[in-house]
C-alpha cells in the first residue's frame, strides 16, 4: 500500500514592489511601508525615472525634504524638462524655506506649461513668502484670468488681499472658494484670519471650529483660534487652544509663540518669557518669538533685557511690526515718550489694523501732553477692537485728562461691564469718583491700587490681619505709609480717628518725618523699623484709613490745622524774615520722576506777573528739585533763598513748617510743601493743571481738605498766564484793601 503524500497548499506570491503599489500605500496613510516599497522599487531599477521620481515624491510626503530635493535633481539632471520633478521640487524648496530657488523652478515649469493654474497658485506663495506681494498678486491673477473660480487660486488672493490690509476682499474669496469646495483647508483657515482683521473675532472662533471639526488634530487652526479668543479677552480658553496646538504638535514653535502671548494677556509673564525661550531652542532667529519674548520680558520689568529682545528681533525683520510696538512700550515704561512715539508710527506703516500699537500710541501722546491727539488715535484703536476693556480704560483716562468726566465714567462702566473685576479700571474709575465727591464708592475701589500696573510699593509685608474700621478697645494697629511725603502728610490726620474706636496705634513710617507728626498726634507710637517678632492685631496702609473709618467729603472736619510748627524755629525764622512788606513763600517744582510732573509744576517764569504787587516780598521754599531755575529767575521777580542749610538736617520740613508760620501766605503747586502749608493751617494758593488730581475735587475754588487753601485752576490745558495772572490781580487787591 502506497504511503499517503500530502499535497502543498498554493501561497499567495508577495505583492511586487512598484511604484504605483508604494504610491498606494502613500495614500492609504501608510508612509512608513511606502518608503520601503519605493526603495525597493529602485533597487530593482536604479535608473528607471518612475521609480526614482515615485521615492522622491514619498520622501517629501515623510518630511525628508533634503533627500527628496536630491531626488528631484537627479532626475532633472537626466531630463530637465520633467514637468512631475520641476513642481514637487519648487514645493520642496517652499517648504524648506528657499523661496526664491522655488520661484525659479515654477518659472522654468510655466515656460512650458503656462496654463497650469496650481503653479501659478504655488508661485504665488512662494513670491508671498519672498514679500513680492506685487509679483504675488500678479501670479494669482493669472492664475484667476486661466479658471476664475478655481478654489485654491480664490483662497491665494485671499492671502494676497491680507497682505494688502484687505480684510473684506480676502473674505469674499475665501467664501467663493468654499462654495467650490466647502472642505478647503487653507480656505478656512485664511476666512478666520480676515473675520478677525473684521473684528468679527465670535465668527472667527467658529471658523476655526468648524476646520478642526474636520481635523482636530491641526496645530495651526488651534493656535489661530487662540488668537480669536484673545481678541475676545477670553485668555484662559485662548490658552486652551494653546495648549491643545502642542499636544498635537509639541514643537510646534507658532503654537509656542501664541501660548506665550495668551500667558502675557494673563499677566503671566515669566511662563510666557519660559514659552517663548522654548520656541527660540527651536527657531533661533524667528523675528516673533523675540518680540513676544520683549513684552513677556517688559511684563518683568526688565527693560533693558526686553529693549534688546526688540532689537534682535528687528535685525532679523525690520519689518515686523509687533517687534516695534513692544520696542515702544518698553520706551514708554521707560518714560522716553518721543523715541516710543516713533516706534509706534513704525509699527502702523507696517501694520496699520494693529490696535495695540494705536492704543500704546496714544498712551505715549498723553505723556506729552497731546491730550487731543491722544483721544483721536484712542478712536482708531477702539475702532479696531470696538469691546476692548483696555481701549475703553486707557479712552476714559484721556477723557478725564480734557475734563470731559461724564463721558470718562460712562467708558469705565462700559469697560467694567465687558471685563467684571478689571482692576485698572476700578482703581482709575475710583480716583474720578473721588474727584467728583463719591467718597463712599471712590474709597472702595481705591483699595484695588495695590493690583495696578502703577501700584505703589507697599512698605509693609505682614500677616497682621486688615483693619476694616472696627472698634476694638486694647487692640493694637500698625498703620504704614505709602506713596510720598504729600500723602503722608494729608492723610496723618486719620491717626487720631483711628485711636478713637479704641486702637492703640503704631505709624511705621520714615524717620525723616518724626520730628513733625508725632508732636501733632500724641498717643500714637512712630516707628521706622520693626523688630522681626513684632506683633500687632491689625495693620491699614495710611491711605485705607478714610475707607476703613467711612470718611465722607462732609466729614473732614472743615479742613482745621493739625500740624504745628516748633516754637523756637518759628522765632528764629521770624528774626530773619522780619516783618516787613507782605511776605510769600514759593514752591513751583514737584518731584519729576512723578508721572506727568511736566503737567502739574509750573516753570518759576510762569510766576512773573506775581512781581507787580506792591510791598511784595518772595521767599523761595523749594529744596532740591528746581532750585536751579532761580539762576534764570524772570527780571523784576526777586526771590529771597534761605541757604543751604535750610532743612538740611535728619527731620524734614521742620524749617519749612517754621517759615511758612513766619509767612503771610504760600503759593505752591500740587506738591508736598502745599500739604505741609494746608496742615499748619497756614493761607495757601494752590496753582492746578487743568485736569487736577482727584484730592481737589472738581470746580470748587477752596478745599474741603485744607480750610486756609484756595485752588487757582487752569481753564485750559497748559495755561499757566491766566492762573497766574488772577493770582497777581488778587494779591494786588489784597494788598490794596
Amino acid at each position: 500500500m502506497s504511503a499517503l503524500r500530502a499535497t502543498p497548499l498554493e501561497t499567495e506570491p508577495p505583492e511586487p514592489a512598484t511604484p504605483e503599489r508604494a504610491m498606494a500605500l502613500l495614500k492609504s496613510g501608510q508612509g512608513a511601508e511606502a518608503l520601503a516599497v519605493a526603495e525597493a522599487a529602485v533597487r530593482r531599477a536604479p535608473q528607471a525615472a518612475p521609480a526614482l521620481l515615485v521615492l522622491a515624491l514619498v520622501q517629501r510626503a515623510l518630511g525628508q525634504r533634503e533627500a527628496a530635493l536630491a531626488g528631484f535633481d537627479a532626475l532633472l539632471a537626466v531630463d530637465p524638462d520633467l514637468a512631475a520633478a520641476l513642481v514637487n521640487s519648487g514645493l520642496a524648496l517652499t517648504e524648506m524655506g528657499r523661496h526664491d530657488e522655488a520661484v525659479a523652478r515654477f518659472d522654468r515649469l510655466l515656460a512650458r506649461h503656462p496654463a497650469d493654474v496650481n503653479v501659478w497658485v504655488w508661485r504665488a506663495t512662494a513670491l508671498r513668502e519672498l514679500r513680492r506681494f506685487a509679483d504675488a498678486r500678479d501670479s494669482v491673477e493669472r492664475a484667476l484670468a486661466l479658471a476664475p473660480s478655481h478654489p485654491a487660486a480664490l483662497t491665494a488672493r485671499a492671502a494676497v488681499h491680507l497682505d494688502h490690509d484687505d480684510p473684506a476682499a480676502a473674505l469674499a474669496d475665501c467664501d467663493a472658494a468654499l462654495a467650490s469646495d466647502p472642505g478647503l483647508t487653507i480656505a478656512l483657515m485664511n476666512r478666520g484670519v480676515a473675520l478677525r482683521r473684521l473684528r468679527r473675532a465670535d465668527e472667527a472662533v467658529l471658523c476655526y471650529d468648524r476646520l478642526l471639526a474636520r481635523h482636530p488634530g491641526m496645530a495651526a487652526a488651534h493656535g489661530n483660534r487662540a488668537n480669536a479668543l484673545r481678541d475676545l479677552q477670553r485668555y484662559d480658553e485662548a490658552l486652551a487652544s494653546c495648549e491643545r496646538a502642542l499636544a498635537a504638535e509639541p514643537g510646534n514653535v507658532e503654537a509656542q509663540i501664541n501660548r506665550a502671548a495668551s500667558l502675557i494677556s494673563l499677566r503671566r509673564h515669566a511662563e510666557a518669557e519660559a514659552a517663548c525661550r522654548a520656541a527660540l531652542a527651536r527657531r533661533p532667529r524667528s523675528a516673533e518669538a523675540l518680540a513676544t519674548l520683549a513684552d513677556a520680558l517688559r511684563g518683568q520689568k526688565r527693560h533693558d533685557e526686553s529693549l534688546a529682545a526688540a532689537d534682535a528681533a528687528l535685525a532679523l525683520d525690520e519689518r515686523n511690526a509687533e517687534a516695534w510696538n513692544s520696542c515702544g512700550a518698553t520706551l514708554h515704561e521707560l518714560e522716553r515718550h518721543r523715541e516710543a512715539l516713533e516706534c509706534f508710527d513704525r509699527a502702523l506703516q507696517l501694520k496699520p489694523s494693529l490696535a495695540a500699537a494705536r492704543t500704546n500710541r496714544a498712551d505715549a501722546l498723553r505723556a506729552l501732553g497731546r491730550v487731543e491727539a491722544a483721544l483721536a488715535c484712542i478712536d482708531e484703536a477702539l475702532e479696531l477692537r470696538p469691546h476692548s476693556p483696555e481701549i475703553l480704560n486707557n479712552r476714559a483716562n484721556i477723557l478725564v485728562d480734557l475734563g470731559r468726566r461724564d463721558e470718562a465714567l460712562r467708558d469705565y462702566d462700559a469697560a467694567i461691564e465687558r471685563r467684571p473685576g478689571y482692576t485698572e479700571a476700578l482703581y482709575n474709575r475710583s480716583l474720578l469718583l473721588l474727584a467728583l465727591g463719591d467718597y463712599a464708592r471712590g474709597w472702595a475701589d481705591y483699595e484695588l491700587r495695590w493690583s495696578t500696573k502703577f501700584a505703589p510699593e507697599r512698605r509693609l509685608a505682614a500677616p497682621f490681619p486688615h483693619w476694616k474700621g472696627e472698634a476694638a478697645p486694647g487692640a493694637s494697629l500698625l498703620v504704614y505709609e505709602e506713596q510720598g511725603f504729600g500723602d503722608i502728610l494729608q492723610f496723618s490726620r486719620f491717626l487720631p480717628q483711628a485711636r478713637a474706636r479704641g486702637l492703640d496705634v503704631t505709624f511705621f513710617v520714615t524717620r525723616k518725618l518724626h520730628g513733625l507728626l508725632a508732636p501733632a498726634f500724641p498717643g500714637v507710637r512712630f516707628v521706622d523699623t520693626l523688630p522681626g517678632d513684632a506683633r500687632f492685631d491689625f495693620q491699614c496702609a495710611l491711605m485705607s484709613l478714610p475707607h476703613a473709618l467711612g470718611v465722607a467729603l462732609e466729614g473732614l472736619a472743615g479742613g482745621a490745622p493739625y500740624l504745628k510748627a516748633e516754637p523756637q524755629r518759628i522765632a528764629r525764622w521770624r528774626r530773619r524774615i522780619g516783618e516787613g512788606g507782605f511776605r510769600v513763600g514759593l514752591a513751583w517744582q514737584g518731584n519729576p520722576k512723578c508721572r506727568f510732573d511736566f503737567e502739574r509744576s509750573p516753570p518759576l517764569a510762569a510766576f512773573a506777573p506775581l512781581a507787580a504787587a506792591p510791598n511784595l516780598r518772595l521767599f523761595s521754599l523749594q529744596k532740591g528739585f528746581g532750585v536751579e531755575q532761580l539762576a534764570q529767575a524772570p527780571a523784576g521777580l526777586e526771590i529771597a533763598t534761605f541757604g543751604e542749610g535750610f532743612d538740611a538736617g535728619p527731620d524734614a520740613f521742620l524749617d519749612s513748617a517754621g517759615v511758612m508760620a513766619s509767612l503771610d501766605l504760600v503759593i505752591a503747586s500740587d506738591t508736598s510743601l502745599a500739604h505741609l502749608a494746608g496742615a499748619l493751617g497756614v493761607p495757601c494758593w494752590l496753582a492746578l493743571k487743568y485736569a487736577a488730581d482727584w484730592r481737589w475735587l472738581t470746580d470748587r475754588f477752596h478745599s474741603p481738605w485744607y480750610a486756609g487753601m484756595t485752588l487757582y485752576r487752569q481753564a485750559r490745558r497748559g495755561d499757566w498766564a491766566s492762573v497766574f495772572e488772577e493770582m497777581a490781580a488778587d494779591l494786588v487787591g489784597a494788598r490794596a484793601s
